[in-house]
């Protein structure tokens, strides 16, 4: 593949997440696709950071999270707390898996969540996490620790939700959960409206600016 923007090339062989080469693109492809629908998000939603946890004894696999995860998605959008989002998957260093969802989020939503960077929750903040978030959890199948903090576009934790969110798309962090008997691997999964391409449109280039758009190249044979 070669980016027609740069010059640079990457070897294509075998687009899995675990292959060193095909790992450059397809990782750039699921950060662009992150960016891209924090950008775009509709008029009268912000930006929030969902995370829920296992419970100490984890038993989850890649399989039942995604059942968990599929239940929980229902549920925050029932409430009216989640449009359109992006999750990832981190697995912890225990073995439990646990998603992290960055999601379009009502403003009046976002307003009784803690924002991050405040020093202290407001007591109407204090009543929304431990009255409705946690119970939700809690009926969910999840832990006890589970968090949800408004963010904007430009802050600490928006930078944080496209670098680390991005890593968890990484060879390192697939081959954890390739090792744990995961034989199909989506590291990132987004709601249709998250982005106005999908993460295949993004990670082929189409929608890249500073790096692509990627196009396949046939090297001559030597011998």
């Amino acid at each position: 593949m070669r980016s027609e923007s740069t010059g640079r090339c990457v070897p294509k062989t075998c687009k899995s997440w675990l292959c060193p080469w095909c790992n450059v693109w397809l990782r750039e492809g699921a950060r662009k696709l992150l960016v891209s629908g924090m950008q775009t998000r509709p008029e009268g939603y912000d930006l929030a950071l969902f995370t829920f946890t296992e419970p100490a004894a984890a038993t989850l696999d890649l399989e039942g999270l995604r059942q968990r995860h599929k239940a929980t998605i229902k549920r925050l959008r029932r409430r009216g707390w989640v449009a359109a989002y992006c999750t990832t998957v981190e697995r912890q260093k225990r073995g439990a898996l646990h998603p992290h969802i960055i999601a379009h989020v009502p403003r009046e939503i976002c307003d009784r969540m803690w924002e991050h960077g405040d020093q202290r929750r407001t007591r109407e903040q204090w009543r929304w996490h431990f009255n409705e978030l946690v119970p939700m959890a809690r009926e969910l199948g999840w832990g006890p620790v589970c968090d949800a903090r408004a963010a904007a576009v430009s802050n600490e934790l928006a930078r944080y939700a496209i670098k680390s969110l991005a890593n968890y798309a990484t060879k390192e962090a697939w081959a954890q959960l390739k090792g744990a008997g995961v034989k199909r691997i989506r590291p990132v999964r987004a709601s249709r409206t998250w982005a106005p391409a999908n993460l295949r449109e993004f990670q082929r280039g189409d929608q890249a600016s500073d790096v692509g758009p990627w196009v396949d190249i046939k090297l001559p044979r030597t011998c």
